[in-house]
């Protein structure tokens, strides 16, 4: 049976998990799941051999949810008006003194009108996009999520841990109106990592993670035959070449072209306990990452190839008291990736096979994106691994250099953005049951320029296409000052032996943007949930 199948077929069953909890064994005593993963270091750890930190024996959660969304306020290749809903389930358990595992399963189906522009699932992820010309084409898009994911950590020796994680991942994404574009996305996620303690105020990691995916892309038009769709082969802020749709090229109906990504990565850890309610938590890692977009055979076309090196740190300082949590929290990545393109001749060789011959090579793309993030936690009057308050303040600022390449022409592109986040949570108990009232405020806005256009030899003559109008709507949206606010309330009912906890949650969200040209100047969600915790 396919591996989708059995994920829609365990589905169904977490759905009615969700709605009949109290039947369910339980071992774990009364707690908040999110405080308990925020309780150690180590369970936020890229070292799967980390979770065995964990100091319940076991804590889990299966709920159902519902998102909706409106609004004009969205970047170019988002929906203003979607509808999501999902199923998920998350676990740790302990299996001994020793071995302990951790599992999640998630399932989401995903419907957007009046999309079009970009024919990703993700155009930040991938080195390039295709970008569909005109605002007319624009339709209904669906996708369907899969996730699953299974971590084991074993003690070895007194001092010495072991832990192994895998996680899999498949996206269906596909467009219901011409030009069509499916996307099939699969992504491998494994690790293996080691944790070495050598006493009570040094405990120290290591960790390799090997990652690759795939998004195949075909192209399909089943109305009008004599209409004509032109893209734009984005190579970065909207500068490319242009490409009809026909029966070669980047957008071909002959065949499933896919982005093809892997990473390597290697990740050390160290957390030191200088005092003993202080922890300070350090993580460094290193990956490499390479692909292309087209299929690597003779007999093919490889359009493009690419590269990038990828770095990250997170530091986290935490203080425990016999009632309270307090951490503070730096975390900062950067990728700077290559993208180049091909040039190529197809020749027929004798039998009458046709190759591709490859003349050689163009940067298109030099991309660099980083991110920072620095951020305060506090959870008070805990019991029993239940806080009745937490704040939060946090501080974000992402920073995008692009220049793109069609010789002569290049393109530059320099985006900062900064966003200040408030927030506080409040748990009212009340005999067998728990109110949780809870809101965020957020403001945000950007600097920089959305092009800075050049040549590198004003005598050499080549077709370049853009499309400005994209470019600033991508602009404003990631530069145009705004405020959020978003406020939710919880309800918990407790049974009688207070290890079960069955949960709805509600949540509504508004972003209003200001001095706003290419874009509406508001969005807004609300969430639902349903669930248990035990």
């Amino acid at each position: 049976m396919p591996f989708y199948k059995i994920l829609i077929r365990f589905k169904l069953l977490v759905v009615c998990a969700a709605f009949s909890c109290a039947n369910l064994p339980v071992f774990s005593q009364l707690s908040d799941y999110a405080f308990v993963e925020n309780k150690n270091s180590w369970l936020s750890s890229e070292n799967p051999a980390g979770i065995n930190a964990l100091d319940t024996v076991k804590i889990t959660f299966a709920e159902i949810y519902l998102n909706k969304g409106n609004g004009e306020f969205k970047n170019y290749f988002e929906s203003n008006n979607s509808f999501e809903y999902g199923v998920l389930t998350e676990s740790y358990y302990r299996l001994s003194a020793k071995s302990i595992v951790s599992g999640k399963i998630l399932y989401s189906s995903f419907e957007g009108k009046n999309m079009g522009v970009s024919n990703s699932i993700d155009p930040y992820y991938n080195p390039f996009d295709i970008v569909e010309y005109a605002d007319s084409t624009a339709g209904t898009k669906k996708k369907e999520t899969y996730y699953l994911e299974g971590t084991l950590s074993t003690q070895l020796t007194r001092r010495l841990l072991l832990g192994l994680h895998a996680g899999y991942k498949n996206i269906s994404y596909y467009k219901i109106r011409d030009l069509r574009h499916t996307n099939d996305f699969m992504d491998l996620n494994v690790k293996a990592g080691v944790q070495y303690n050598f006493n009570r105020n040094i405990e120290t990691g290591f960790h390799y993670a090997y990652r690759r995916s795939t998004e195949g892309i075909s192209f399909q038009s089943v109305g009008n035959k004599d209409q004509q769709f032109n893209s734009l082969i984005n190579y970065g802020a909207f500068l490319g070449k242009q490409e009809r749709f026909g029966e070669s090229g980047y957008t071909s109906s002959s065949d499933n072209k896919p982005f093809f990504n892997k990473f390597h990565t290697i990740g050390f850890q160290v957390n030191l306990f200088p005092f003993r309610k202080i922890s300070l938590y350090n993580e460094l890692s290193a990956s490499t990452r390479s692909g292309y977009y087209g299929k690597n055979s003779s007999t093919s076309i490889l359009y493009t190839e690419h590269e990038a090196t990828l770095f990250h740190y997170k530091g986290i300082v935490s203080i425990k008291t016999l009632n309270s949590l307090h951490k503070l929290e730096l975390v900062f990545d950067t990728e700077d990736l290559v993208n180049r393109a091909n040039d190529f001749r197809e020749e027929t060789i004798e039998g009458g096979n046709t190759v591709t011959v490859y003349i050689g090579q163009n940067k298109v793309l030099n991309r660099t994106v980083s991110n920072l993030k620095f951020g305060y936690s506090g959870n008070f009057g805990i019991i029993n691994n239940y806080p009745s308050l937490e704040l939060k303040a946090q501080v974000d600022a992402r920073i995008s250099d692009i220049m793109a390449v069609v010789y002569p022409v290049y393109r530059m592109e320099h985006i900062n953005k900064y966003t200040a986040t408030l927030s506080a949570g409040k748990n009212i108990f009340s005999g067998n049951n728990i109110y949780t009232v809870f809101g965020t405020a957020g403001y945000s806005f950007g600097t920089g320029y959305a092009a800075k256009d050049g040549l590198y030899n004003s005598s050499a003559s080549v077709s370049v296409f853009t499309i400005d109008r994209y470019l600033y709507r991508e602009y404003e949206y990631l530069t145009a000052a705004r405020i959020k606010g978003e406020a939710g309330f919880r309800y918990t009912k407790v049974l009688p032996d207070r290890k079960l906890k069955l949960y709805t949650e509600l949540v509504y969200g508004y972003t209003r943007a200001f001095d706003v040209s290419y874009l509406g100047n508001s969005y807004g969600e609300l969430s639902a949930r349903l669930g248990c915790r035990f």
